[in-house]
């Protein structure tokens, strides 16, 4: 099948401190015999965030609304709601970022990644939270992120049993893309990330005892840039 996928997009700049984004897409996966989100044509809103920057005239910066979000590689925090089509890679929530200085990003998550029912009476989302600092430390790499996240999975059925997952990830990536320099050849690129999880599973009816999660991940690359 061939996908096609098209999107319109503005960006307005309301004043010095607030800035708006607005992204229109339309994805078609072709004449397949099948219908639905991710097979006929479809509509949607990619995008749509607002954005202020020196909130209360402080050093941070608040988003909100529908929007992207790549941190790293993607290893950990990338893809949103992709559906099983690519449809997009949306979230929906707010992000405040505190600027620590001249060298450090602090920011603080909270995203649905799932909402099923759009309502509060329901406990059926996920639900992504957490503080994600990004630092430039010259002793330590070029880059450096430290990270503390939740997940909360709601009204998980497994086997006709409904049960809610609250896993924590805490991770740490450092990186480096090094410039090619007038004696130099070329030079190194490189990046390291440790994740670890941990966490509940949990039945709602209590029948049985909490079963403990626990994962670890890590991911290494590493590459040159020649001079040329």
């Amino acid at each position: 099948s061939f996908r096609s996928y098209t999107s319109l997009y503005t960006k307005a700049k309301v004043s010095d401190n607030i800035t708006g984004y607005v992204n229109i897409a339309n994805q078609h996966w072709g004449d397949i015999g099948k219908a639905g989100e991710n097979y006929d044509a479809n509509i949607f809103v990619d995008n749509a965030w607002v954005q202020v920057t020196n909130l209360f005239n402080q050093p941070v910066t608040m988003t909100a609304g529908r929007m992207n979000l790549l941190y790293g590689s993607g290893f950990v925090l990338f893809d949103g709601q992709s559906q099983t089509g690519s449809t997009s890679i949306y979230f929906d929530g707010v992000k405040l970022g505190l600027k620590l200085g001249e060298n450090a990003l602090l920011e603080g998550l909270y995203f649905k990644d799932q909402e099923k029912n759009r309502d509060n009476a329901n406990t059926d989302d996920i639900t992504l939270s957490g503080a994600y600092l990004t630092a430039t430390c010259p002793l330590l790499g070029n880059k450096q992120e430290l990270y503390l996240l939740n997940r909360r999975d709601e009204n998980i059925v497994v086997t006709s049993v409904n049960a809610t997952k609250d896993i924590w990830m805490a991770g740490l990536r450092v990186s480096d893309a090094m410039d090619v320099g007038a004696e130099a050849e070329f030079a190194l690129n490189y990046a390291g990330e440790i994740a670890y999880q941990f966490g509940k599973f949990a039945e709602f009816s209590g029948a049985q005892e909490d079963i403990d999660q626990d994962a670890l991940g890590y991911k290494l690359d590493a590459g040159f840039k020649l001079k040329t």
